[in-house]
Formats: structure tokens, sequence, C-alpha cells
């Protein structure tokens, strides 16, 4: 039993240290992106995701090892980080990750189904359902402030990612040089000209009059949801391991929280009345002085002669010979070792 209990504390314990390395990651990449040193990342919306997430990791992170303490302390009854109580609290824990994990999933899965849709066949899929609505506003408002900003004569110079991104997968009548094209500054100046609404984003006839044809999102649409499913993929890959793990983990930190380690003989013969409190104290004693350091183990043996009122702790020592603590007791204590 104490073999099983062993193993299952080390799936708990290596379930914590694979939250552990992730939340020390996250944090990482947090910093960085707060930072400004990945450019894929440079923009406002990244760097508040990345304080959120920054935040997140280091509630789990706090979290984790709280729970180690718990699984180390295990049958530690007494004090704040009591095995029982830390891991109740730790399984709390995996239990809302765990819930959050599977939502999660499930909706990244259907949003990667509705992707591929479009992707598929993009003329039955016309209008915007909430994700792309939020899509486009957000590329819309990217792309004219980095991309192809209002001063004409001059291409983008904010976010290079965002530009380099659109220079190599859009279609190139909205790359950052055409903003200096003759029909587009025809069409950012005019909302009557048909072919420069066809070539060009229009910022005027997009974002005050909202006409989705002429929003660069529209006419880059499908690279931008492949690009999006790229990252859907594996993210969705992550939360599902995420959600196996932390199941797995709820079960093992249910049967650590259930389990009792066997009394020793001592205490066996406490609560049958054989021992007392004074006598458990003093074969403890005896245990911490002349087992320290190695792993000898206490045995108990009759006492031959009857009229010694007690009984022996028999210990060997590091040579392998037997060594002997004789503890006094009444005789008629001794009566009932004998006895057993």
């Amino acid at each position: 039993m104490s073999r099983l209990n062993a193993t299952i504390k080390l799936v708990v314990l290596l379930g914590d240290a694979v939250f552990l390395i992730l939340s020390i990651g996250l944090m990482i990449l947090s910093g960085l992106t707060n930072s400004g040193r990945i450019t894929e990342l440079n923009f406002d919306l990244a760097k508040r995701l990345a304080s959120i997430v920054l935040l997140a990791s280091i509630i789990l992170l706090s979290l984790t090892i709280y729970g180690c303490c718990g699984s180390l302390n295990q049958t530690v009854r007494t004090g704040f980080c009591s095995g029982r109580r830390s891991l109740c609290f730790h399984q709390l824990i995996l239990i809302v990750i765990l819930v959050v994990s599977i939502v999660q999933t499930n909706l990244l899965e259907r949003r990667e189904t509705s992707v591929n849709m479009v992707i598929e066949n993009q003329e039955q899929f016309t209008s915007f359902d909430s994700f792309e609505i939020k899509l486009d506003a957000f590329f819309n408002r990217e792309y004219f402030d980095s991309v192809c900003p209002g001063t004409i004569q001059s291409p983008g110079t904010g976010n290079h990612f965002a530009i380099k991104w659109v220079d190599e997968y859009c279609p190139h009548t909205m790359r950052s040089q055409e903003c200096l094209n003759v029909a587009c500054k025809y069409n950012s100046n005019s909302s009557t000209n048909t072919l420069a609404s066809v070539l060009c984003p229009n910022q005027d006839r997009c974002i005050n009059q909202s006409l989705t044809k002429s929003c660069p999102y529209y006419k880059c649409r499908i690279p931008i949801l492949e690009k999006v499913k790229d990252i859907l993929s594996p993210t969705v890959l992550v939360l599902r391991s995420i959600s196996i793990l932390s199941g797995i983990m709820v079960i093992c930190t249910c049967l650590l929280i259930c389990y009792n380690p066997r009394d020793d003989i001592e205490i066996e013969l406490l609560k049958t009345g054989v021992m007392t409190e004074e006598d458990v104290e003093n074969i403890r004693k005896l245990k911490r002085s002349s087992s320290s350091g190695s792993s000898r183990k206490f045995s108990y043996e009759k006492v031959p002669c009857e009229s010694m009122g007690g009984y022996l702790v028999l210990t060997p020592d590091r040579k392998g010979r037997s060594r002997s603590y004789y503890l006094e007791r009444h005789k008629t204590k001794m009566d009932e070792v004998t006895q057993g």
C-alpha cells in the first residue's frame, strides 16, 4: 500500500512540475511581450493579454508550490501546510483548471471548425460571425495604423511585423508600398472611384461607411483565417493535454487525501493500552538518537526474564549486530506484551 501511495504521490509531483514549468514559461513569454522584444506581438492588444497571462502565471506558480508542499507533507495533520488541507485546496484549483480547459477546448474546437468552413467555401459564408466581427475590427485598425496610415505620402512605419506579414500574405494592392499608388491615393480621397475601391482598402468607406468589401480584412480574409487556424490547432492540443493532466491529478490528489499511513508498532501498542504516550516518546527518542542518518529499523521482542518489568526495543547497528534498549514498565503491562 505504501508503494502505491508513493507512486501516486510521484505522479502528482510530476504533474505539479509540468504546471511549474508551464507557469514559468508563460511568465517569461509575458515579460518579453510587455518589453516589446517579440516583434510579432508588439502591439497593444498582445501587451494587455500578456499582462493578464503574467498575473495568472504568478498565481498558478504560487498554487503549484503550495500543492507540492501538500504532497510532501501528506501525512502531516497539523499546521498551515498540513497534508490534507493543502491537498484539498490544491484539488479545488485543479478542478477549476480542468473545467476551464474543457470549456475552452470545446470553444476553440468549434471556432476551428467554423474557420475551416470559411476557408474551404468563402463564397457561401459572406457574412461574419461574432468572432470574425472582432477580428475584422482589430485587423482593419492595425492595418490603417501600421501598414497604410492616413498620411499617404509614405508607406507604413508602425508595427514592422504587421507590415511584413501583409506584404507577404495579403494581395499585392494591400502592401505598404501601394500606399504611394495613385489609385490608392485617389481611393483614399474619393468614395466613388469603383476601380480604386476594388484595388485598395479604403479607410473612409471601411470605417465611416461600414462597407465591408472596402476593408483590409475582407480583401485578405483567407490568409488571415489560415493564420488563425495555425494558432488554434496547437492551442487546442495544449488545452486538451492540460485537461487530461488535470483530470489525472484530481483523481490522484483525491487518493492522497484519503490515504492514512499504517501505524507504527508503538502506536498500535498505545491504542491497545499496552504503552503510554511517555513510552512512545521514549522510543521515538531512541530511534532518532540511534538510527540518525541510517536506514535501521526497530523491532520489538519479548523479554526472556519474566522478572524484568518491561520490554526490549531491538535495532541492528551499522555492522548488523543487535543492540537492545530496555524500557522499564510495570509487570502487569509486561504480561500483556508477553501474551500478545
